[in-house]
């Protein structure tokens, strides 16, 4: 026999279940297209420039009025119309009105990974040079889009590929990951070197 208890306490916790599946359900639902909504919002802005190859990393200057881009890409702007801007794996955008900085500098590869930090870029990438000069696969970049020579040169043994993935920075110290084995001065590292600033 069923206890009475059971038979009273059962469409309670029946309701109670359907209740709280319905106020899941539609709190879930209601934070996935909030945030799709804002996706959209952002990434399919008309004037927001495009690239016609890849983006691999960003960075805003300390008061966000320029977004660094990095990546492998020769043009950015308005792709397809008639806007495009001709550059070379790196660009600056003018946050206020999209348009595309003078801020050109020439890299030979693909960019992956792009940091600021005060008045200077830092990238780092499969790239030899940038413009005329012999950078190895990490450079630092002046904000007129030339790159600083007392940058140290990060490269591997002669033959053998390398790339520079990500470069972190604080005050005393930039940190370089990657594939590599050697810093000028013939310092042997493996994949991750510590430089002064």
């Amino acid at each position: 026999m069923i206890n009475k208890k059971v038979l009273f306490f059962l469409p309670i916790l029946i309701l109670l279940t359907i209740a709280f599946s319905y106020f899941f359900s539609n709190k879930v639902k209601t934070e996935v297209q909030s945030e799709e909504g804002m996706y959209y919002n952002v990434t399919h802005n008309p004037a927001f420039p495009k690239v016609d190859g890849t983006i691999r990393d960003m960075a805003l200057s300390a008061d966000g009025s320029i977004l660094y881009v990095a990546g492998e890409f020769s043009h950015i702007g308005d792709i397809g119309g008639a806007g495009g801007v001709a550059r070379s794996n790196l660009a600056a955008v003018n946050m206020s009105d999209f348009s595309i900085t003078s801020w050109a500098p020439v890299a030979d590869d693909a960019v992956y990974t792009i940091e600021v930090y005060g008045d200077s870029i830092y990238v780092g990438g499969s790239f030899f040079s940038i413009g005329e000069t012999t950078t190895g696969e990490f450079a630092k970049i002046n904000t007129n889009g030339s790159p600083d020579s007392s940058c140290p040169v990060i490269y591997v043994d002669a033959g053998t590929p390398s790339t520079v993935y990500d470069v972190e920075i604080n005050s005393q110290y930039i940190y370089v990951g990657g594939s590599f084995n050697r810093v000028v001065g013939g310092n042997t590292v493996y994949g991750l070197a510590r430089l002064n600033k």
